[in-house]
């Protein structure tokens, strides 16, 4: 939203990856919408330089990079679980020779799709929404919530020691009472957005 307002509207895409996060599914709709191209999310992390999984043309979960790294799903006591059963990821990394990873715990919650992808790939699929302990979950439903409001431009929720405070930028036809709707209980601050502004918030969103 806040490219769109400041510097005009986008090209659009043919396709895009999605990576560094779990992105909701909500803000996911929103910008393919926006963009006018097809999101397909990857997931990897450092320990693993980055390649773990991807998503294909079918849309239905990530083809791990079985080469590269063996996925497990675990439960809390560490048995390893089914597929289709949720779960905690656990990953060895396959021909790594400076930091090699055996059975790594992720903190990420994860299972592994049972069957064949209509795709035809042959590799397991995964499905991550998210962190084991849930915290991205509240922040995950706002922004598919708020992603959804055409005229917000930006939006920073914070913790306080006097409760919830809320920061709102807004292009055109702001309707305070649609971001009152799901966070009734915040201090409000709603503003038109200028050319100088810029992004709330630049780091990772985390709402407990």
């Amino acid at each position: 939203r806040y490219y769109e307002h400041s510097r005009g509207r986008p090209a659009p895409l043919r396709r895009a990856l999605v990576s560094g996060d779990a992105c909701p599914r909500g803000v996911m709709r929103e910008l393919s919408s926006l963009l006018g191209g097809e999101l397909f999310p990857h997931y990897g992390s450092r320990e693993m330089c980055l390649g773990g999984a991807v998503t294909c043309p079918a849309h239905e979960g990530m083809h791990l990079r079985e080469n590269h790294v063996v996925a497990e799903i675990v439960s809390p006591a560490g048995e390893v679980l089914p597929e289709g059963e949720w779960g905690e990821l656990v990953v060895t990394t396959a021909g790594m020779e400076a930091l090699p990873l055996i059975r790594y715990r992720t903190g990420d919650l994860a299972r592994i799709l049972p069957g064949p992808c209509p795709c035809g790939g042959v590799t397991r699929r995964l499905e991550i929404p998210g962190r084991l302990d849930g915290r991205e979950s509240a922040a995950a439903r706002l922004d598919s919530l708020a992603f959804a409001l055409p005229w917000l431009v930006d939006l920073r929720v914070r913790e306080t020691p006097e409760g919830l405070s809320a920061e709102a930028l807004s292009a055109g036809a702001a309707g305070e009472a649609a971001l009152r709707r799901f966070l009734p209980k915040a201090r409000l601050t709603l503003r038109p957005a200028t050319d100088r502004d810029r992004p709330l918030h630049m780091g990772k969103r985390v709402l407990a």
